[in-house]
């Protein structure tokens, strides 16, 4: 997952919160809440079954380290992300990179402007919000930009130590599963991963992530 420099599921009111407000703030000034570094489960995951490289959309891409690890690997990106300070952080670390180029970055808020089109891969990482978010229909958009033949990658937060307090239920895997409402797709694997978390005062946790892999038949 990206690594956590600061959480976004805390200290927000879902009922009056502006998102755009939100996650402007959240990746606005000099902060970097993200590492920089690609998500670990999803690197993990396409180096052991890797696909050949394609179309990607890269959901909620943030400050763009996943896309730009894509467009290293030979994919053609489309990085989508509701915030403007996100996207700035993102463009410029492609240009660094090197691959500027094999990146389209678009701001949308995803409950009201999904991308058209489709594509080889679509991934949704770690969509969860501390304001409000439909989530299960941006899931289900997301499985429908799947081509034909392609592969969508589902990540996210599941469990948290008992001293992590969080506004937003986290899903397992039936949840999302169920929630995509899914046919003429081929479950391919799923995996829970667990993740040493301490607390700001150095208690002991441990966090749960997941990964869920589906094809389109």
């Amino acid at each position: 997952m990206p690594e956590h420099h600061h959480d976004p599921t805390r200290h927000a009111d879902p009922e009056t919160t502006d998102p755009v407000a939100f996650w402007e703030e959240f990746y606005g000034g000099d902060r970097r809440p993200w590492s920089g570094r690609p998500n670990r489960i999803l690197v993990g995951e396409l180096t052991a079954r890797p696909l050949a490289p394609g179309s990607v959309l890269d959901l909620g891409s943030g400050s763009g380290a996943d896309a730009v690890w894509f467009a290293e690997q030979g994919w053609t990106v489309t990085g989508v992300d509701i915030s403007a300070a996100a996207l700035a952080v993102a463009g410029r670390a492609a240009e660094e990179a090197g691959v500027a180029d094999r990146i389209d970055w678009l701001r949308r808020d995803l409950e009201r402007q999904f991308p058209a089109g489709s594509w080889d891969l679509v991934v949704a990482s770690y969509l969860h919000s501390p304001v409000a978010f439909p989530r299960d229909q941006v899931l289900r958009q997301a499985a429908a930009a799947v081509a034909p033949g392609g592969t969508l990658l589902v990540l996210g937060h599941e469990g948290f130590p008992a001293w992590h307090q969080s506004p937003v239920t986290m899903p397992t895997i039936a949840d999302v599963l169920a929630a995509l409402e899914l046919t003429g797709w081929e479950l391919v694997r799923t995996e829970r991963v667990g993740f040493a978390m301490a607390s700001p005062d150095g208690e002991p946790g441990e966090r749960t992530d997941h990964l869920i892999r589906l094809r389109r038949t």
